[in-house]
C-alpha cells in the first residue's frame, strides 16, 4: 500500500458541508467511476444528481428526475430500483435493479433506458460491474442465484454463470474483490456464512467463512486485497482473512457497532478505517479504526433520522449519504464529531459508606508500548488522548493488532469509621423521624438535624447521605428545573440552511456543522460570543442545581466534581466543564444512545465496556487525588491506598467485568432511600407503577414518541395487557397507532412481512387510504393460512380482501380439518380458482376429505406459472385407484413444481406405481403414511429424473429381494424402513453417490462391524449419517453381554476417529423382552420415546453437548412401573424444544430433569391414571405459556378435574378419547360444568362426546368464544347407515335448530363425528 499516497489525500483541504433535497424513500445512493454523478433512488424516487464547484467549494444540482419521464417508457418497476450500479469505466453507463428480476441498463447523458434483461424470478438486491471488465456485471437476488452477465453474448438474458448455495437461501449481498477481480463474496439471508465464490469454477465455493450470526452485508478493502469486512444482526463487524483456507477461522478484528448494522464501507484514505450505518434509528454514521474496537473514530452527524445508504467518493476523505429525512448531504471527515475529544479517562463513585472507586487507563499496553519503541512520539509525550488520536494511529499503520482498552480499578475504603453497637445507639437516641403526615417542607429541616449529628459523630459519609435525600425531595423543584434544562439542550451537531437565491433555487442547501458557511474573522468572533453566553450559562446552571440552602460546597475549578443527575440507586459525577461547555455535543453523543446504561451498585460503565464519562480535560498524569480531600475534609485520601485490583481485559479487549468481581460479600450500596423509613416522605412515594406512567406520558409529551413506544413494548411481556390498559386508560392504543403512522412506507412494507396475511389485512385493512394503498398496490407477497380461522373473518376475507390482492398471494394455505370443517367447498363456492392466484409459488391442501375437491384443486393448479412447492397432507383417500392415477399424473406434469411433500393416509400403495409422465422439475420429494416397495421406488426414478432428495418409508416385499434400477442424482435420503437387510443394500445399491442419509429401521440387528462393510461397500461417498436402530435382544438371558458387545463394535477408529460418528444404545425391558434403540449422536431426529426407567451406554466423548437433543420436538414420555431393569441412567438428556408432549400422569421428579422448559410447548397429550394429582398437571400447565391444545386420555370423571385446572393459553379442547365405555359420554351436568370452567370460557376449538343432542345447543350458547365444535352424540341413528345414503337426520336436525351461518358437516373420515363451523361476529349471539 502506498502510504504517501493515503497521506496526501488525508491532508486535503476540509470542505464544508452541503445536502440537498430528495424524494420521500430514497434508500439507494451510488456515485460514478469520477465521483461527480450520482444516482439517488428508491421506492418514490430516481434522481440523477451531480456535484459542481460552487464558489470555493461544491454543491448538489439536479439533472433529472427519471420519474417524470412519459409513463409509457418504462414499468413502474424500473423506476423503483432496489440497487444502482455505475460502470467502473463509462461515467453515463449505471444498471438498476429491481424487485420483478429486471436488469436495466441506463445512458445518462442520453437519460433513457438503453436495454432491459430477465435476469432473475425474485428481486433483485444487489448489483456490481466488474472492477475490470465493464463489460461484465454481477446480479445477486431473492430467488437464491447470483448471476454474471457479460453483454457481448448473444444471449437473451445475457446470464454466463449462475451460482447458488446449497441451502438455496436468497442472496442478500455481493462484492467483488477489488484486486482479484475473479472473486467474490456473499451474504446469504438466513445462514450463518459468508461463501467466497472464484467465477471461474461456478460448482461450489471456493471457500466458506463461518460468522456468528446472520450476515447482512460486506465489503472488500480496496487496499488490503484479502481483507473482508462482514456485519450483521449480532451488530458485530468483522474483519476476515481471505487467505486463510480456514472456514473456522477467527477474524482479525471484531468491532461492537451501536446496531445491526446495514451497509459498510473502508475509507479509502486509510486501511484501517471502515463506515458503517445500522438499521436502528440513528441518524449517525460511524468510522471506526478496527484496531480501536471500544470506540469510533468518527461520527458523521448530519441527519436527522436514520440513514438510508452512504458511499465515499473516489480517493477522498468525502462522505455522500441519504437519510429518512430526505436530504442527499456531503461532508467530509473534518466535519464529524471526533468522538475521543468528548470520551474522559477517569471514572468515579462514591457509596453511602464513603467507599471510593476509581477507574484510570491502563498505559501498559501493547499498542503504546509499540508507539513509543517505533518513536512515533518522543517518550515525554504523556497526553492519552493525543496519543490515540486520529492523527497519530493513521501515521502508525505499521501495527496492525487489535487495541486492547485496560483500565485500572481503585478502591478507597474509610478505615476510621466506627461501626459499633454503641454508636448504633447514639444515631437511635439523637437522630430525629418527626411523626404525622407533615408538609414536605418539614423534611429538609429533619435532613438539616440528622446531618448535624451524623457529622458530630464523624460519621461524613451519612453526612453526605441526608444531604442528597435533601436534594432529591426536599429541593425536589429545583432538581425538577435542571433535569428539564438538560432535556432542552438536547441538539444535533447540524443544521440546514437554506440560500432561497441560489441560482438552482430553494431546493438547494447549503450545510455546515453548528452554522453557516461563513470566513474565519466570522468564525473567530462567533466562538468569542459563544464563549461568553457558556459562561454565563455555567453561572445560571449551578443557581439552579443548588438550592440555597444546602450545606453542600461546590468549588467552581475544574477540579471539582458535582452531581449531574440524581436517581434512587444510582449517581454519576461528571465535571462542570462536561456538564456546560460541551452540552450540546455530550447530549448529541449520549443522552439519545440507547447502549450506555449505569451498571447499579458499580461503577457507570458503557455497553462497549468504555468507563463512563466524567473529565473530559484530565490526564492520567494529571490525576489530582486531593479532589475528594477538599470537598470533604474527613475524607483526607492517601494516593498509595487506591490499590490497583485488577486490569480488565474481556474477551473483544472491552472492559466488561461488573465490580460485583471485585466488591467483597456485605459491600455497602449506593445512596438508596426507602420510603418506609420517614412517614413525613408519603408525598414523594417511590412507587414503580407512577414512575413508568410518568416517565411514558413525558416523552409522549415532548414529542418523543418513538422512546414512548419502545418502552411499551419492552414493558408488554412484563406487564401484559391488562396492566398496560390499567396504568395507560387505553391511551397507549393512540400512541401506537400514531408511531405507525410516522413510519416510512417502505419500513411499514418491510415490516408487513413479519405478519401472516391474515392478521395483517385484519390489522390494516380500511384503518386509512394509506394503508390501502400500501397492502393492495405495493405489497406482492402475502402469505395466507387458512388453518386457525373462524367461518365469519373466513367469510370478510373471502368478500372484501381476497379478491383484490389474489396476484399478490405467494403462498396459500387450504384446510379441512376440526378448526377449520368445510372450507374448501365454502372457499370454492366464492367462485375462486386457483388460476387466479398468478403468483403463486407454493400450496399447502391440508386433510382436504373430498377426493373430487382435492382434484379440482390440483387441477387448476396447471395455471400457475410460479408454482414450486406443493404439500398434501393428512387428506383422506377411498381407494378409487383411477382417481388416483389421475391425480398423481397432474402432479407430475405441473412445468415449475420443484418440491412435493405427501403426507396421506391412505391404504392404497399403488401410488407411485401409477406415475406415467415424466417430471424433469421435480427436485425434492418427501413421501409419509403411504408404504413403498423397491420396485414402486424405482418406477418413481424412472419418471422424476432430476431427483435430488427423497424422503419416503419402504415396507417389505418379497419382490425387492431383485437387484433394481440405478440412479445416480440422489444426494440426499430420508428412509423409514421395515423390510431386511438384503432388501437395504439393494435400497443403497440404487444410490451410489448419496452423500446425506437419514434412516429409521425397525426389527434390524446390525453391529457396527456390518455397518461400516455395507457403508464401505455401497455408499463410499457418505458424508452424513443420522441412524435410529429399533431391534429385539435375541437371547433373553445373556442381554447384558450382547449389549456390551454391541457398544464395543462401534468403538473403533472407522466410526471415532474417521467419521466421528458417535452411537448411543438405550436399553428397555418390557417384562422378560429386552429392546434396544441405537442412534447417532447429536440426535438429529424430531421424535423421541422416552421411558423413565433404561440402561444406556455410548460411545461419544462425556461432553453435555452430545446429550442436548435440540432438534426433538415431538416427545413421548413413558412411565412404567416395572423394577426388572435397575435405572442405571445418569446421562444429562435435556430436551429443550419440546412443542409436542405426550405422558402420564402420574410422573416421577425425574421428568423434569429431562425437560428444563416448556416455553415452546404448544400440543399436550395426557393420559390420567387414577392416581394423578391435580397439583402436578396444574404445575406443568403453569410452566406452558404457549400451550394451545390439551388433548384427554382418561377413565375417571372429569368434572373435578374442569373445575380445577386453569390455563391462559388453552384454546383447543380434545375431550372424545375415553378409556372406559361407562365414561364415554358427557352429560347435561358435565357439559355444563365444562361451560361454566376457566378452560371452558376461553376454549376456541372443541371435540367432545355427548349424550343428547340438546347439549349441543346449551354448549353452543355458553362458550361464547367457540368457533369450532365437533360433537360424537349418543342419540345418533347414523350408526347403521353406510356412505351412500344421502338423508343425515341428526345434521338436518342441527341446521334447523342453528342459524343458516353455521356450517355443519358429517366427518368422512370418522362418521360418528358432527363437525360444526360458528360464524359469529362480536355482536352476534346464538
Amino acid at each position: 500500500m502506498d502510504e504517501t499516497k493515503l497521506t496526501k489525500f488525508s491532508n486535503q483541504p476540509p470542505q464544508l458541508p452541503f445536502s440537498w433535497q430528495v424524494r420521500p424513500g430514497t434508500t439507494v445512493l451510488c456515485l460514478n467511476c469520477h465521483g461527480n454523478r450520482l444516482i439517488a433512488a428508491g421506492q418514490q424516487s430516481f434522481q440523477l444528481l451531480a456535484i459542481e464547484p460552487y464558489e470555493k467549494t461544491e454543491r448538489f444540482i439536479e439533472l433529472y428526475d427519471f420519474r417524470n419521464a412519459p409513463r409509457q417508457a418504462q414499468a413502474r418497476a424500473a423506476l423503483q430500483p432496489t440497487d444502482i450500479g455505475w460502470s467502473p469505466i463509462d461515467e453515463h453507463l449505471f444498471a438498476s435493479a429491481s424487485t420483478t428480476g429486471l436488469l436495466n441498463i441506463w445512458d445518462a447523458n442520453q437519460l433513457v433506458m438503453i436495454g432491459q434483461f430477465k435476469i432473475h424470478n425474485a428481486t433483485i438486491n444487489r448489483l456490481q460491474f466488474h472492477p475490470s471488465n465493464p463489460k461484465l456485471l454481477l446480479t445477486a437476488s431473492q430467488d437464491g442465484y447470483a448471476k454474471l452477465i457479460d453483454f457481448r453474448t448473444f444471449n437473451t438474458n445475457k446470464v454466463v454463470a449462475s451460482f447458488r448455495h446449497v441451502s438455496e437461501d436468497g442472496f442478500r449481498d455481493i462484492h467483488i474483490n477489488f484486486t482479484h477481480t475473479n472473486l467474490f463474496a456473499a451474504a446469504l439471508n438466513d445462514q450463518c456464512i459468508v461463501p467466497l465464490w472464484d467465477m471461474r469454477r461456478i460448482e461450489s465455493p471456493a471457500m466458506v467463512l463461518t460468522t456468528a450470526d446472520r450476515t447482512l452485508c460486506l465489503a472488500w478493502n480496496q487496499n488490503e486485497p484479502y481483507w473482508l469486512a462482514t456485519g450483521g444482526r449480532d451488530r458485530t463487524i468483522r474483519v476476515w482473512n481471505a487467505q486463510d483456507s480456514n472456514s473456522r477461522q477467527e477474524p482479525l478484528f471484531k468491532v461492537q457497532s451501536f446496531g445491526t448494522v446495514a451497509k459498510l464501507s473502508w475509507r479509502p484514505t486509510c486501511r484501517y478505517h471502515v463506515a458503517c450505518s445500522t438499521l436502528s434509528v440513528d441518524p449517525r454514521i460511524h468510522v471506526w479504526d478496527v484496531r480501536r474496537a471500544y470506540l469510533p473514530q468518527a461520527s458523521f452527524c448530519h441527519h436527522q433520522n436514520s440513514i438510508g445508504d452512504f458511499s465515499w467518493r473516489p480517493h477522498s476523505d468525502n462522505l455522500v449519504s441519504v437519510g429518512r429525512d430526505e436530504r442527499v448531504v456531503h461532508a467530509n471527515t473534518s466535519s464529524a464529531i471526533k468522538t475521543d475529544n468528548f470520551v474522559s479517562l477517569f471514572s468515579l463513585n462514591v457509596t453511602s459508606k464513603g467507599h471510593v472507586y476509581a477507574t484510570m487507563p491502563n498505559r501498559n499496553n501493547e499498542y503504546l508500548t509499540a508507539l513509543y519503541a517505533e518513536r512515533h512520539i518522543p517518550s515525554s509525550f504523556t497526553s492519552l488522548k493525543k496519543c490515540f488520536s486520529e492523527e497519530v494511529m493513521s501515521k502508525f499503520s505499521k501495527f496492525n493488532e487489535p487495541i486492547h482498552g485496560k483500565s485500572i480499578i481503585g478502591m478507597y475504603a474509610n478505615p476510621s469509621a466506627d461501626n459499633s453497637v454503641e454508636l448504633f445507639h447514639q444515631f437511635a437516641r439523637r437522630w430525629t423521624f418527626d411523626n404525622g403526615n407533615k408538609p414536605v417542607e418539614n423534611l429538609a429541616n429533619i435532613c438539616d438535624i440528622n446531618s448535624c449529628v451524623a457529622e458530630e459523630l464523624k460519621r461524613p459519609d451519612l453526612k453526605a447521605t441526608w444531604q442528597v435525600i435533601k436534594m432529591i425531595y426536599a429541593d425536589y423543584s429545583s432538581l425538577q428545573i435542571y433535569r428539564m434544562r438538560l432535556a432542552r439542550n438536547t441538539q444535533s451537531g447540524t443544521k440546514t440552511y437554506r440560500i432561497s437565491d441560489s441560482p438552482n433555487g430553494p431546493r438547494y442547501n447549503h450545510q455546515q456543522g453548528g452554522g453557516k458557511g461563513k470566513n474565519l474573522d466570522l468564525l473567530q468572533q462567533e466562538n468569542e460570543l459563544n464563549d461568553e453566553v457558556n459562561g454565563r450559562k455555567k453561572a445560571k446552571s449551578q443557581e439552579q442545581i443548588i438550592p440555597p440552602n444546602s450545606q453542600i460546597n461546590i468549588i467552581d475549578d475544574v477540579d471539582t466534581y458535582i452531581v449531574r443527575d440524581v436517581l434512587p440507586d444510582d449517581i454519576i459525577f461528571i465535571t462542570p466543564e462536561d456538564a456546560l461547555n460541551n452540552t450540546s455535543n455530550y447530549d448529541m453523543l449520549y443522552d439519545n444512545e440507547p447502549d450506555i446504561y449505569v451498571m447499579r451498585d458499580g461503577i457507570p460503565m458503557a455497553s462497549n465496556g468504555t468507563p463512563s464519562v466524567i473529565n473530559g480535560d484530565s490526564d492520567i498524569n494529571g490525576f489530582p487525588t486531593d479532589r475528594l480531600s477538599r470537598q470533604f475534609p474527613e475524607m483526607m485520601i492517601d494516593v498509595n491506598q487506591f490499590e490497583p485490583v485488577d486490569d480488565y481485559d474481556g474477551p473483544d479487549g472491552h472492559m466488561q467485568s461488573s465490580t460485583h468481581s471485585i466488591i467483597p460479600d456485605g459491600s455497602d450500596k449506593f445512596f438508596t432511600i426507602d420510603e418506609s423509613y420517614c412517614p413525613t416522605m408519603q408525598n414523594h412515594p417511590l412507587v414503580f407503577d407512577d414512575i413508568l406512567r410518568r416517565t411514558i406520558q413525558y416523552y409522549v409529551e415532548n414529542n418523543e414518541l418513538q422512546v414512548a413506544v419502545h418502552l411499551l413494548l419492552a414493558l408488554y411481556p412484563i406487564l401484559g395487557e391488562s396492566k398496560i390498559i390499567e396504568l395507560f386508560h387505553g391511551a397507549h392504543f393512540e400512541w401506537l397507532g400514531m408511531y405507525i403512522e410516522s413510519l416510512a412506507n417502505e419500513l411499514l412494507l418491510y415490516l408487513f412481512e413479519f405478519f401472516d396475511g391474515i392478521q395483517l389485512l385484519r390489522a390494516f385493512h380500511d384503518l386509512n387510504s394509506r394503508f390501502n394503498h400500501l397492502l393492495y398496490n405495493h405489497y406482492r407477497v402475502y402469505r395466507i393460512d387458512f388453518r386457525s380461522i373462524s367461518k365469519y373473518q373466513f367469510g370478510d376475507l373471502c368478500q372484501y380482501c381476497l379478491p383484490s390482492i389474489t396476484d399478490q398471494i405467494i403462498s396459500l394455505t387450504i384446510s379441512d380439518d376440526d378448526e377449520t370443517p368445510n372450507l374448501p367447498a365454502i372457499f370454492l363456492s366464492y367462485n375462486f380458482t386457483l388460476d387466479k392466484f398468478t403468483g403463486l409459488q407454493s400450496l399447502s391442501l391440508y386433510s382436504i376429505q373430498s377426493f373430487a375437491q382435492l382434484s379440482q384443486l390440483i387441477y387448476q393448479c396447471h395455471q400457475l406459472p410460479h408454482l414450486t412447492r406443493l404439500r398434501m397432507i393428512d387428506g383422506y383417500n377411498d381407494d378409487r385407484n383411477n382417481d388416483i392415477q389421475f391425480l398423481i399424473n397432474t402432479i407430475w406434469s405441473l412445468p415449475k413444481l420443484q418440491h412435493f411433500y405427501l403426507n396421506y393416509h391412505s391404504s392404497s400403495k399403488t401410488w407411485l406405481s401409477k406415475i406415467s409422465t415424466m417430471s424433469l422439475s421435480i427436485e425434492k420429494l418427501s413421501i409419509e403414511n403411504i408404504a413403498c416397495t423397491l420396485r414402486d421406488v424405482s418406477h418413481l426414478f424412472k419418471y422424476t429424473p432430476s431427483l435430488q432428495h427423497l424422503s419416503t418409508y419402504i415396507h417389505f416385499n418379497l419382490e425387492d429381494e431383485q437387484i433394481p434400477i440405478v440412479t445416480s442424482s440422489i444426494r440426499s435420503l430420508k428412509l423409514t424402513f421395515e423390510s431386511s437387510v438384503p432388501v437395504l443394500m439393494n435400497v443403497f445399491q440404487m444410490m451410489p453417490n448419496l452423500n446425506s442419509l437419514e434412516l429409521k429401521t425397525m426389527d434390524i440387528y446390525l453391529t457396527g462391524h456390518k455397518w461400516k462393510k455395507i457403508l464401505m461397500k455401497y455408499l463410499s461417498h457418505l458424508k452424513i449419517f443420522q441412524l435410529r436402530m429399533y431391534f429385539e435382544f435375541s437371547h433373553r438371558r445373556n442381554v447384558h453381554e450382547q449389549f456390551n458387545k454391541l457398544i464395543e463394535s462401534y468403538r473403533n477408529s472407522f466410526w471415532i476417529e474417521e467419521h466421528q460418528w458417535f452411537i448411543q444404545c438405550d436399553c428397555i425391558s418390557f417384562g422378560e423382552y429386552h429392546h434396544g434403540i441405537l442412534y447417532t449422536l447429536p440426535y438429529r431426529f424430531d421424535t423421541f420415546v422416552c421411558y423413565d426407567t433404561l440402561e444406556s451406554k455410548y460411545t461419544c466423548p462425556n461432553e453435555s453437548m452430545y446429550w442436548l437433543y435440540k432438534r426433538v420436538n415431538h416427545l413421548q414420555y413413558m412411565v412404567r412401573k416395572t423394577d426388572t431393569v435397575a435405572d442405571s441412567n445418569s446421562l444429562p438428556i435435556r430436551f429443550p424444544n419440546i412443542q409436542h408432549l405426550k405422558t402420564t400422569f402420574p410422573f416421577g421428579d425425574k421428568f423434569w430433569s429431562y425437560i428444563p422448559s416448556l416455553n415452546r410447548l404448544t400440543i399436550l397429550d395426557i393420559i390420567l391414571s387414577e392416581h394423578y394429582t391435580v397439583d402436578q398437571l396444574q404445575q406443568l400447565l403453569n410452566l406452558s405459556p404457549c400451550l394451545y391444545s390439551l388433548r384427554l386420555f382418561y377413565s375417571i370423571d372429569l368434572k373435578r378435574l374442569l373445575e380445577q385446572i386453569t390455563s391462559s393459553s388453552i384454546r383447543r379442547l380434545i375431550l372424545v378419547t375415553k378409556c372406559s365405555s361407562d365414561l364415554s359420554h358427557f352429560n347435561s351436568i358435565e357439559c355444563t360444568t365444562l361451560a361454566d370452567s376457566q378452560l371452558g370460557n376461553q376454549c376456541e376449538v372443541l371435540l367432545v362426546k355427548i349424550e343428547n343432542r340438546t347439549d349441543v345447543l346449551s354448549l353452543l350458547t355458553s362458550m361464547n368464544k367457540l368457533r369450532s365444535l365437533t360433537v360424537q352424540c349418543k342419540d345418533d341413528t347414523w350408526n347403521n347407515k353406510d356412505l351412500s345414503s344421502t338423508k343425515d337426520e341428526l345434521v338436518e336436525w342441527l341446521c334447523n335448530c342453528l342459524p343458516s351461518a353455521y356450517s355443519i358437516v358429517r366427518d368422512k373420515n370418522e362418521m360418528s363425528n358432527i363437525r360444526i363451523w360458528i360464524s359469529k361476529s362480536d355482536n352476534n349471539v346464538l
